[in-house]
C-alpha cells in the first residue's frame, strides 16, 4: 500500500484542535517530586550526619515541600532536620522534635533536593517524603 503524505497545515490544525499544555502559573507552581522519599542518619553529639537526595525539577516561584519523621521517636525524640535549597543557595531547618513538616524555596531550579539531620540525643535514622 502506498503511503500517503499528510499536508504539514493539516498537523497544525489537528495540534490546535488538542487540548492546550496546561503550565502552572508562577503562584501555584510546585516542583515535579512525586514519590520522593529518603532516609537520614541522624547522629549522636549534635552534628548533620550524611545527606540523602533525589532530583527535582522546579517553576518559577516554586517550593519544595518536605515532611519527615524521626524512626525512633521513642528513644530520641532530639532530631534536627535541614533541607538545601537551591534557590538561595543555603541550608534550612525544617524543625526539631520526632516529625515535623516545612517547604523551603525551590524556584525555577532542576538540581537534587538534599536532606541531612542531626541528633542531640543517641542517634536515630529519619525518613523524609517530599510529594
Amino acid at each position: 500500500m502506498p503511503s500517503r503524505r499528510i499536508p504539514l497545515a493539516w498537523l497544525a490544525v489537528a495540534a490546535a484542535t488538542v487540548a492546550p499544555l496546561a503550565l502552572p502559573s508562577p503562584a501555584t507552581a510546585a516542583p515535579a517530586a512525586v514519590g520522593c522519599a529518603g532516609q537520614v542518619y541522624a547522629p549522636p553529639g549534635g552534628i548533620y550526619g550524611p545527606e540523602s537526595s533525589c532530583a527535582v525539577i522546579g517553576a518559577p516561584g516554586a517550593t519544595a515541600d518536605i515532611s519527615w519523621e524521626s524512626a525512633d521517636s521513642d528513644t530520641d525524640p532530639a532530631v534536627c532536620v535541614q533541607a538545601f535549597s537551591p534557590q538561595d543557595n543555603k541550608w534550612h531547618l525544617l524543625g526539631c522534635g520526632t516529625s515535623g513538616r516545612a517547604a523551603i524555596p525551590w524556584g525555577d531550579n532542576v538540581a537534587s533536593l538534599r536532606i541531612r539531620a542531626g541528633s542531640a540525643g543517641t542517634g536515630t535514622f529519619v525518613n523524609w517524603t517530599s510529594p
